[in-house]
Parts: structure tokens; C-alpha cells; sequence
């Protein structure tokens, strides 16, 4: 797709992957050109994913497959 491109990385411990999405051009609707990317590369895999649509960045998506394999634990003050 001209003016995406996108990130993929294999989440550890699980068959999931992290993916982000960029449009790298400016662009009159970029939701609308990452809409049809991200629905392009979910397909009809609609559970146990994570699609972030709601940021403030309208240039970027990010797409979580394997949410709920992954191993949470408790919040205790982590640091980035």
C-alpha cells in the first residue's frame, strides 16, 4: 500500500506479533489509509487481538495479535 509501512516483531512466549503501522507521507484522511491497511492485514482474525485506533497520532495504528496469551502480572511500580 503506497505511503505505509509497517513494523512487525514476534512477541515472546506466546504466537502472537506486535505490529505498527505509519503513513509517511502527509495525507488528507490518514485514518482512512490506515483503516484499510490494518483491516488488509487483520483480515476475518478478529479475536484475540488488540487494535489501537484511538490515539493521538492519526498517522499511526498499532495491532497486538495474542493479547490474552501474554503473560501479565501485577503492576508494582515497573519503570519503562
Amino acid at each position: 500500500m503506497e505511503n505505509v509501512k509497517i513494523f512487525e516483531m514476534p512477541l515472546s512466549n506466546t504466537t502472537g506479533k506486535l505490529a505498527i503501522f505509519v503513513v509517511t507521507a502527509p495525507a488528507n484522511s490518514p485514518e482512512k489509509i490506515l483503516d484499510a491497511a490494518v483491516a488488509s492485514y487483520v483480515g476475518c482474525k478478529q479475536n484475540k487481538q488488540y487494535v489501537n485506533i484511538h490515539n493521538n497520532d492519526k498517522y499511526t495504528r498499532i495491532v497486538i495479535e495474542g493479547i490474552n496469551e501474554l503473560p501479565f502480572e501485577e503492576f508494582d511500580s515497573q519503570r519503562l
